[in-house]
């Protein structure tokens, strides 16, 4: 490995970009350069801060990126980071890139006032992330599979961790050219669907105050099937009363689990029972 630099933004930056997490990840339908624009360059809470890892001869080897998020973290408003896209070359693994382009990216951040980084991972990538960037378990994610609606028992939010969506945040979240969505308004609710990719399921990214949409909603895709996917944690959810049941693990492509590091040297620690986590608040679709 060369060295640890930080993503150059500009057009030809995007592009070497979205071809490299294109090719290790075998997604290049997804990892298009109007994609990563849209994930890097135009949140409006801010830029994505994003390294790469070069070769001798100043090619991509390796990318570890952070979103930054607007949150209310333990009854304050803080500025945290969403772990996103980190990714190594096969010819570049086993040298130590990963851990030495997290490390560059967390001093970084650390002194711009950002108090933690959280992520979602699966197995294997958990572990990577225990050993080797300090993200640590908090708890699995849930997958629940029904029709209808999930049952809330109330609105009052008293949860700890909760992302902060705005009307411009929405705005910008909808725009994911990578994805199709559709808003489907319940009293003073929207909840916000999603296609999954599988036939006959669609996904339910959260669920809003109708405030923070501007009517008439997008027109979105149609839907042939009441079969809902819903994903995250939120224990204002009364599962009992919805028509849904817990997706078993061995059904599941791969179980996510929801990660977290506080960042700001305060030993924060998030509790599972007091999290509020939607699908949208992580790039699920």
């Amino acid at each position: 490995m060369g060295k640890v630099v930080e993503m150059d933004l500009s057009d030809d930056g995007v592009k070497n970009c979205a071809h490299f997490l294109g090719t290790v990840f075998d997604r290049v339908d997804h990892f298009t350069s109007s994609y990563i624009d849209w994930q890097y360059k135009q949140n409006p809470i801010g830029k994505t801060i994003a390294f790469n890892a070069l070769d001798d001869s100043g090619k991509i080897v390796g990318h570890y990126a952070l979103q930054p998020l607007d949150v209310m973290l333990m009854g304050e408003r803080v500025k945290g980071l969403l772990a996103i896209n980190g990714a190594v070359s096969m010819d570049a693994q086993g040298g130590g890139v990963f851990t030495k382009i997290v490390e560059t990216a967390e001093e970084h951040v650390r002194s711009l006032g950002f108090v933690f980084k959280i992520g979602v991972a699966n197995r294997i990538a958990t572990l990577v992330h225990k050993k080797r960037t300090g993200l640590r378990l908090v708890c699995p994610l849930r997958v629940m599979l029904g029709i209808g609606l999930p049952a809330y028992r109330w609105d009052d939010d008293d949860s700890e961790y909760r992302n902060i969506w705005s009307m411009e945040s929405l705005s910008w979240r909808l725009r994911n050219p990578s994805s199709h969505y559709r808003l489907m308004q319940r009293n003073d609710k929207v909840e916000l669907q999603v296609r999954t990719g599988r036939a006959g399921i669609t996904g339910i990214m959260g669920r809003f105050e109708a405030s923070l949409f501007n009517k008439p909603y997008p027109g979105g895709f149609p839907s042939y099937n009441p079969v809902r996917l819903w994903l995250g944690i939120d224990n204002r959810i009364e599962w009992k009363r919805s028509l849904f049941f817990n997706l078993p693990l061995k059904m599941r492509p791969s179980p996510l689990n929801l990660v977290f590091k506080d960042i700001s040297g305060s030993g924060i620690m998030l509790d599972p029972e007091k999290i509020r986590f939607q699908a949208i608040d992580f790039d699920a679709y």
